[in-house]
This record gives C-alpha cells, structure tokens and sequence, in this order.
C-alpha cells in the first residue's frame, strides 16, 4: 500500500443512527488506488475505527443538542426583536442588544456618580452639624 493509499468508506455508513459499529468497521476498506480493495484485517485498525465511531456518534448528539441550543436562541431573538417593535428580524436583535448593554452601562454609571454625590453630600452634613 504506498502513500495515495485512501480509506474508502462512505461518510453515511458512520454518521447512520442505524449502522452499528460493527456493521460500519466491516464496510470499511482500503484503497490501493489501482482499483483493487483491500479489506482491513489489522486489530489495532478495528480499534482506532471503533475510537472514530464512538467519537462520530458522541459528536452527532453534541451536533444535535447545539442545534437545539440554536434553535432556542434564534427564537428568543425573534421574540426580543418583536417585543422591542422590530418586527420579528432576527439582524435587528443585534442592535437591540448593543442598545441595552449601552444603556446598562450608563444607568451603572449614573448609579455610582449618584452614590458618590449621597456620600458626600453625607460629609459635609455631619462636618456642618454644631457639636454638642
């Protein structure tokens, strides 16, 4: 087997919720490139093909709860761009986000500049009361 040596398996064989991982490991074969299919009878290929499938199939139930995760996350986009009269646009949400970030930072400003003036306004009451 030289260097253009090629695995010759088809990517649904794996990514099949019906396909066991025994049925995947003895679809798989290599490749000579001169035509000829070899089939793999090394052990430690069976394994490493095993280790591929586990990790295809933890791999597609990540795949699948993200899209689920995106899924939620466009609809709530959609809703917050309806709520804020935008219509429903999902491009527009990023503005009004960038918005109410902007606006949390500036009430959180205002907040602290307000408290600064309480305290020392605070001061200078208690340094102008007579002493007793």
């Amino acid at each position: 087997l030289g260097s253009k040596n090629s695995f010759a398996a088809s990517r649904d064989v794996f990514e099949s919720p019906k396909t066991s991982t025994k049925e995947a490991i003895k679809s798989v074969s290599v490749s000579a490139g001169d035509g000829k299919v070899a089939n793999i009878g090394n052990q430690s290929m069976k394994d490493a093909i095993l280790r591929l499938s586990s990790f295809i199939e933890k791999a597609n139930i990540s795949i699948c709860d993200l899209e689920s995760v995106k899924g939620e996350a466009v609809k709530a986009s959609r809703e917050l761009s309806r709520f804020c009269g935008e219509g429903g646009n999902t491009a527009a949400t990023g503005t009004v986000l960038g918005i109410l970030y902007e606006f949390t930072q500036l009430l959180d400003a205002a907040t602290k500049k307000y408290d600064q003036k309480c305290a020392t306004e605070a001061k200078k009451k208690r340094g102008q009361q007579p002493e007793k």
